[in-house]
């Protein structure tokens, strides 16, 4: 048991960390496999930071990856109105029919 007469240290710590992506350049990865000779096509979400976040996404794609053709489609599709969904499968179907992959609803 501690002795009640000794002095009690009280260490301080500071609850925050140095924001290490200030310090760091642009992580290098490694080449993807699997998109190589495709043609990817990839569709921003209704929110507006999607846009320029796939545009970046399809620059990066095309100049990293051994794809044939990256690029972004931006669809009118009325994904929350139910009465509209019927219109969505046409055109995903053209969609599809131009690229062998398709990614959708990319961003933050």
């Amino acid at each position: 048991m501690p002795d009640k007469n000794e002095p009690t240290l009280l260490k301080i710590v500071m609850p925050v960390a140095d924001y290490q992506d200030a310090a760091r350049g642009v992580a290098d990865h490694a080449r993807r496999h699997g998109v190589a000779g495709k043609r990817a096509v990839l569709l921003p979400s209704e929110k507006s930071s999607s846009p320029p976040f796939i545009q970046v996404l399809v620059g990066r794609m095309n100049a990293e990856t051994e794809s044939a053709r990256v690029w972004m489609e931006n669809v009118d599709w009325p994904f929350f109105h139910p009465a509209r969904r019927e219109e969505i499968g046409p055109d995903i179907d053209r969609v599809a029919r131009d690229c062998d992959l398709m990614i959708s609803g990319v961003a933050y």
